[in-house]
C-alpha cells in the first residue's frame, strides 16, 4: 500500500498511452494504494483529454472511453483535496527556503501542479 499525490499530467497517463502510462496503470490497479488529487484535476483532466482528441492524438472512440474511465476514477477512486490559501502560503514559504518549482507552464501550455504545492 502506498499514498500518492498525483498532478493532472500524471493522472492523464492512465488514460492516454504515453511515457509513464504503465507506471500509472500499476498505481491505479493496486486497490490498496491511496491516490490523492487536487479538486481541479477533474476539470484539467477533461480539458487535457479534449485537447488530445482535438489535436488528433486519440480517436473519438478512445476519447470517449478515456473520458468515461477518467470520470469514474475521479468520482470514486481518487481522494480529492482542496488547494487552500494556507497551502499556497506554505508553498511560497517552501519556495523561499528551497530550490523547488511552483507552477510550471510546459511547452504544450498545460499547467501542472508541482513540487512546492505538493509538499505544502
Amino acid at each position: 500500500m502506498g499514498f500518492y499525490f498525483l498532478d493532472t499530467s500524471a493522472v492523464i497517463k492512465a488514460y492516454i498511452r504515453e511515457v509513464g502510462s504503465s507506471y500509472m496503470n500499476r498505481l491505479l490497479s493496486n486497490s490498496s494504494n491511496v491516490l490523492f488529487v487536487a479538486v481541479i484535476v477533474g476539470a484539467e483532466g477533461i480539458a487535457g483529454l479534449n485537447k488530445r482528441h482535438r489535436m488528433g492524438d486519440i480517436s473519438t472512440n478512445d476519447w470517449n472511453v478515456a473520458r468515461s474511465d477518467f470520470l469514474k476514477d475521479y468520482r470514486y477512486r481518487f481522494k480529492k483535496t482542496q488547494i487552500s490559501k494556507s497551502v499556497i502560503d506554505k508553498a511560497i514559504s517552501l519556495l523561499n527556503q528551497h530550490p523547488l518549482r511552483g507552477y510550471v507552464r510546459k511547452a504544450h501550455r498545460r499547467q501542472r501542479l508541482t513540487d512546492s504545492v505538493q509538499l505544502a
